[in-house]
């Protein structure tokens, strides 16, 4: 008996042609387990699950004009945050993969202003546009931003 993963139909994203021609297998920054895929399909949705994966199947060293592959530190911190953090219904967080390979957790809070999460290899900077908060914090901050922004 064979399973497939279903996917969602018309497909979210589309390789550029540089990415695949530029593609070495063996520069693969980082995998994902199967419980990472599930947390990442359940708190970012199929898109975010998605980003994930291109971010860290294709994106190697050097892709796009010299920029960095992901942060394993920082991608550690980002999933451990995920695991912690309960996002409100219609906060549809995105993820993005900074030129220095630092992932971005962003959304708007209940009134509408910008939330942004920077996961880089040794520090997660914090912008809430609510508060006038900018700030970096240690890595291992990640608990203690994942109950302040619960529900935000």
């Amino acid at each position: 008996m064979s399973s497939k993963l279903p996917y969602a139909e018309p497909r979210v994203y589309k390789l550029d042609e540089d990415l695949l021609t530029n593609m070495d297998p063996g520069m693969w920054s980082t995998t994902l387990s199967a419980d990472e895929q599930d947390l990442l399909i359940r708190q970012l949705g199929d898109r975010g699950w998605g980003r994930m994966l291109l971010f860290t199947k294709y994106y190697t060293p050097g892709w796009g004009e010299g920029n960095r592959q992901i942060s394993p530190r920082g991608q550690a911190a980002m999933l451990r945050f995920l695991e912690q953090v309960s996002f409100r219904k219609d906060a549809n967080p995105s993820v993005f993969l900074s030129d220095d390979g630092e992932l971005q957790l962003a959304w708007n809070d209940t009134d509408g202003k910008a939330v942004q999460l920077l996961f880089g290899p040794n520090s997660i900077e914090v912008f809430h546009e609510a508060r006038m908060r900018e700030e970096s914090l240690p890595l291992n901050a990640y608990p203690e931003l994942a109950a302040e922004f619960s529900h935000v």
